[in-house]
């Protein structure tokens, strides 16, 4: 119940049971609301320190062979908690963690195929999970980019998610247009 403000006027309002009770009443509940608010402050605070998010990248432009090839994610961009840690050019799944959000872009200077299919894929243990399909590319030396994303994955401790692309020999995975982002959900 949210307190109601009682007018008081001079030599009029008398101080007695009644106002002075509901006066305690509105500090007391202020001061409940005032409690539940700090204590939802600090969930909010346990929360986000108990988040596990990892992005990552590539140093550098990778030029690639024809077909499909693994992407080296070789750079943490930024990362909060321990869970999601980046080993071996793959993101590795730690203790606990049943669900990840994935999500990112993929970048690729086309230098081949015309009418060639050119994908973005992210993987799970080496399956690939979410595909991002471009295809029949009809020029060359074209930046294609395309976004990868919130995708719901279960994931056990020790999995790994890893990034590959398909495309002509000669095509160009840029580092400033490919990233990967994933966050332990539960």
């Amino acid at each position: 119940m949210s307190y109601s403000k009682q007018t008081w006027t001079n030599n009029v309002s008398i101080a007695n049971e009644n106002r002075m009770n509901h006066i305690e009443d509105g500090i007391y509940q202020n001061s409940i609301n005032i409690e539940n608010a700090q204590t939802d402050i600090q969930n909010l605070q346990t929360d986000f320190a108990n988040k596990n998010i990892i992005t990552v990248g590539i140093s550098s432009n990778v030029t690639i062979a024809a077909g499909t090839n693994s992407v080296n994610l070789n750079q943490v961009k930024a990362n909060i908690g321990s869970k999601l840690t980046l080993s071996n050019g793959r993101v590795v799944i730690g203790s606990g963690v049943k669900h990840v959000l994935i999500s990112g872009q993929g970048q690729m200077n086309i230098q081949t195929g015309n009418g060639d299919a050119k994908n973005f894929n992210i993987a799970k243990n080496g399956t690939v999970v979410i595909s991002n399909l471009n295809t029949l590319i009809r020029s060359y030396a074209l930046n294609v980019t395309r976004g990868i994303g919130n995708f719901l994955l279960s994931v056990s401790q020790g999995d790994t998610i890893s990034y590959q692309v398909y495309g002509g020999a000669g095509d160009i995975v840029t580092a400033s247009g490919n990233y990967l982002t994933v966050e332990a959900i539960d």
